[in-house]
């Protein structure tokens, strides 16, 4: 099934890409944490699919934006990684 490019990243963060998202390996994700990955993740993923039509694309053409950075919020726990 295909995904948007934020479902991709969010789909990412909580599976096969967790280490990378997991910024202080804690084996939790806080919302800042998954803010960021899924800004990086969104701007690849799109450079990606444009190189794909212009190989000489440098630059996404899709800049999301967070402010979790001076909030609170930036620390709360939104995703724990599975135990087996």
């Amino acid at each position: 099934t295909e995904h948007g490019l934020f479902t991709r990243a969010l789909l990412d963060a909580t599976g096969p890409e967790f280490h990378l998202a997991d910024a202080d390996k804690s084996n939790d994700l806080s919302c800042k944490e998954l803010a960021e990955y899924c800004t990086r993740r969104v701007k690849y993923l799109r450079l990606t699919a444009m190189k794909a039509t212009n190989k000489d694309a440098t630059r996404s053409d899709q800049n999301p934006e967070h402010n979790l950075e001076t909030t609170a919020l930036g620390r709360v726990v939104v995703f724990r990684k599975p135990t087996k």
